[in-house]
This record gives C-alpha cells, sequence and structure tokens, in this order.
C-alpha cells in the first residue's frame, strides 16, 4: 500500500494503520467522535486535545483519552497530526480551520461549516476538508436513494420531519448553557438542524423557498424553537415540506416520499422502511439493526485517508453550501 508522504502513518505486521488525530472542541459531539475512534479495530488512533483557549475539563476524561495536550500552536510540527477534527462551535469552524490548515494535510469539520452564505468563499480552494454531515453515513438514507432510483416513479410531494427535546439532549448539563441555545454560536435552530435540508438536497435535487413560519413556543425558553418550511424543487416541481420542532416530547425523524400509488415511509431513527399502498396497507421493506451513523463515518474517514488522497469531496462541499445558502435565505428576527 502507497501511502502519501504527508501522512505520518505507518503499516504494521497485522496490517494496522497508525493515525495521529487532533481535536479541538470538547463539547458532547467531540466526545462522540472520540469514542469511535478509539473503538476502530483496523487502525491504531492517538488522540490529542487541541486546547488553545485553555478550557477546563475533567482531568480523568483528559488523561483517559489523550496522548497529549497541546496548549500551544506553536508546539505542533507540521504534518505531525494526519486529522483534525474541528468540534467547536459553529460560529468558530472557519477561523479554527484557517488557523490549522498549514499543520496538517486532512481536516474534518462539523456541521454547518459555517453561519452565512459567503464563507464557503473563504476555504474551497484548499480542499483538504470534510463536513460532518452524518446522515449521509446511514445505510437507510442510502437505500432510499437506490429505491427511488429504481421505481422511477413521479414523486408528488415529499414531508421530513425532525423532533426533539432540547432539555434532554445531553445528559447532566443545562441545555441553556450549550451552544445550541445561543444562536451567536449555533446559528439557531435552522443550522443546528441542517441535516435535513443537507440530505433533502442530495435525494430530491435542488429546490427553493415556497414559504415558511416559525415561533417561539416558550416550552423551553425564549428561542426559536419551531419552523415550518415549504419548498418546491426547481427540476420536478413537487413540494418538500420541513417540519421541525426543538420542543416536542414526540421524538421522531421521519422522510415521507409521497408517489401516485403508494407512500415511501423512512423511519430514520428506527433505521426501517416501509411502503403504503393505496390502500393504506403497511409493509415493512428494509429493517437495519446495525446502522450507527457516528460509527459509519468514523470508518469511512479513516479508510479515505489511509490512502494517497484527499479527503475533500465534491458532492460534500456541494451540498454544504447548498444549504447554507438555503438557510440564509430564511430571515429571522432573532
Amino acid at each position: 500500500m502507497t501511502l502519501d508522504s504527508g501522512m505520518n502513518m505507518k503499516i504494521q505486521e497485522k496490517n494496522i494503520i497508525n493515525i495521529k488525530v487532533g481535536v479541538i472542541g470538547l463539547g458532547s459531539i467531540a466526545k462522540k467522535h472520540i469514542h469511535y475512534l478509539k473503538k476502530q479495530n483496523n487502525f491504531k488512533v492517538k488522540i490529542y486535545y487541541l486546547n488553545f483557549n485553555g478550557s477546563n475539563h475533567s482531568k480523568t476524561f483528559i488523561n483517559n483519552n489523550f496522548q497529549k495536550t497541546f496548549k500551544d500552536l506553536n508546539l505542533i510540527k507540521k504534518n505531525f497530526l494526519d486529522l483534525i477534527f474541528i468540534c467547536t462551535p459553529s460560529s468558530k469552524h472557519i477561523n479554527d480551520y484557517i488557523l490549522l490548515n498549514k499543520y496538517c494535510s486532512n481536516f474534518f469539520i462539523e456541521k454547518p461549516l459555517c453561519l452565512n452564505k459567503n464563507c464557503h468563499k473563504r476555504i474551497e480552494k484548499y480542499k483538504n476538508f470534510y463536513i460532518g454531515y452524518v446522515l449521509n453515513h446511514k445505510k437507510i438514507i442510502n437505500k432510499v436513494r437506490d429505491i427511488i432510483n429504481y421505481k422511477n416513479k413521479k414523486i408528488l410531494n415529499v414531508e421530513i420531519s425532525c423532533k426533539s427535546y432540547l432539555p434532554s439532549w445531553r445528559a447532566n448539563k443545562n441545555y441553556k448553557s450549550g451552544h445550541t441555545y445561543n444562536s451567536d454560536l449555533s446559528g439557531g435552530m435552522l443550522y443546528e438542524l441542517s441535516h435535513e435540508f443537507e440530505y433533502a438536497y442530495n435525494l430530491f435535487g435542488n429546490y427553493d423557498i415556497y414559504s415558511y413560519e416559525y415561533k417561539t413556543s416558550n416550552k423551553i425558553g425564549l428561542i426559536i424553537d419551531n419552523f415550518k418550511i415549504v419548498t418546491r424543487s426547481k427540476k420536478k416541481n413537487f413540494f418538500i415540506n420541513f417540519d421541525l420542532s426543538l420542543s416536542s416530547k414526540k421524538i421522531e425523524r421521519k422522510c415521507k416520499i409521497y408517489l401516485r400509488n403508494e407512500i415511501i415511509n423512512i423511519d430514520l431513527n428506527k433505521n426501517k422502511i416501509f411502503i403504503v399502498d393505496k390502500h393504506n396497507n403497511k409493509q415493512l421493506l428494509y429493517s437495519y439493526k446495525d446502522d450507527d451513523m457516528y460509527e459509519n463515518q468514523i470508518n469511512y474517514l479513516l479508510k479515505k485517508i489511509s490512502y494517497p488522497k484527499s479527503i475533500f469531496e465534491t458532492n460534500n462541499f456541494r451540498s454544504s453550501r447548498f444549504t447554507n445558502n438555503f438557510l440564509s435565505k430564511i430571515i429571522v428576527n432573532r
């Protein structure tokens, strides 16, 4: 196997590859990535904490998960790290990437890449990053794409829902102190739930705003916590309806695709696809017991940097740029 000279990886006797990973930002999503990085069998992953702003975290967690903590950027040698995970609040992603870019050949940047439509232009020339829209790594999403292509039937309408209860997102943490509750850090509800818009683009192509409405329910505080957005496919002229909530006790993540004589009903939380016929008979079409999108994503990223290829993908960048451009059209008075 030929490895890029810029990557500090060695193949061991049992085909185990050493990879050095840096992590900046240590919130709940970073800890999830760290968990899966440590589960690898085909890769020996050493993880380093990039703590340039002096954040305080559990010493036990730091000692149990990191080889070393870098508190000074100047102490990191160029290409010492093979991959850097940027998991800081959304508003800091671009600046953190630009700060670190010359030190590493590959970057994973949590979604969204940024909070405005212009920031993609600042870094597109580098082509060494991957944006973490993790739903693309669900087997169930890829199967839906296959079904749509196989059936080749006219889509009449699409309904996408993502409903959750923000206070229960992160255990043992006051949700009002988290970045999701602070729109200046997270971009607000739409950017936080931008997964739905990104995978809709990948499945159905370009679409544009038809109408939208939003409200603050006061169930979880004074933030916008409910959005209904109607969009229209530009090429095929069907509607895609988004129903999003951060204050719903009914937890769901679903997509319904209405065809002429049937409905493709996808439950992304349960990893199941059903077909409902015109007589309302429901039939299980596919079910996945093993479809951990975060584990799938980590496996994908590590395999990708194990060969002399850039981690950058045109489709990944294109869908991220579309999502940001789309969300920037929705004017919300914060």
